[in-house]
């Protein structure tokens, strides 16, 4: 805006901080996504049967945020990522057989 022009539709935004907020939402964006993976490695190895404590030392995450993920995970992705090996096992044993 103009000095003393009350007008909102000639607010103008600085560069810099239309720079910085996309810079923000990016950075955000991909700390977000590793999260994910993080989450469904995580989840992924509890269900193959891996003990916590191999995981931590694999990935190098702390034991007591690993126990976080299978806590909130115990009930919907765990189960179904160990039923999906299993399945792809049996896949497996049946080519085999073949």
């Amino acid at each position: 805006m103009e000095p003393g022009d009350d007008n909102p539709a000639n607010m103008k935004i600085p560069r810099a901080f239309v720079e910085k907020m996309l810079e923000t939402n990016e950075r955000l964006a991909r700390e977000s996504e590793r999260k994910k993976e993080r989450e469904e490695i995580i989840c992924r190895l509890l269900a193959s049967g891996m003990p916590v404590d191999e995981i931590s030392i694999v990935l190098k995450i702390r034991a007591e945020e690993i126990r976080e993920i299978e806590d909130s995970n115990v009930r919907s992705k765990i189960p179904d990522y160990a039923k999906k090996l299993k399945a792809r096992r049996k896949s497996r044993e049946r080519a085999a057989r073949n």
